[in-house]
């Protein structure tokens, strides 16, 4: 690490110190030489690993079958207040609840009907319905 910049040197050459932490160097910069704050290379993010978990963990099957009715009505046991459930729907739940479609499940379909419960649409949904409308599908 090199002495300490000056604010003003730091602000007038920051395009020349940009090379320089490129390739990892530290520079510290000074207020009336007290250094001040530390300029430091940005560490590259990994890559996300598909199947991170492969080899510690394995999902079975059963995992992804539906659970059991008592399962699901349990909503209503313990303190009013843990009763509300939040719902993101996304953008085929959203579309099949509003056009009535038959593939949106009867127990999502209770789920959203229920006032008790708070129904959150992404915006992303909006985005995603635009784009495939402006595309004809």
């Amino acid at each position: 690490m090199n002495e300490p910049l000056s604010i003003h040197l730091a602000k007038t050459r920051l395009s020349q110190l940009i090379p320089r932490l490129e390739v990892g160097e530290e520079i510290v910069i000074a207020r009336r030489r007290k250094p001040v704050a530390k300029l430091v290379p940005v560490a590259p993010r990994p890559k996300r690993l598909f199947g991170a978990l492969k080899v510690k963990e394995s999902i079975g099957p059963e995992f992804f079958e539906p659970l059991p009715p008592e399962e699901l009505d349990t909503r209503h046991q313990g303190p009013p207040d843990l009763w509300t459930v939040r719902l993101l729907l996304d953008t085929h739940a959203l579309l099949w609840w509003i056009t009535g479609d038959e593939a949106l499940s009867e127990p999502a379909r209770e789920a959203i009907a229920d006032p008790a419960n708070e129904v959150f649409i992404s915006a992303a949904s909006a985005w995603e319905i635009a784009t495939k409308h402006r595309l004809g599908r």
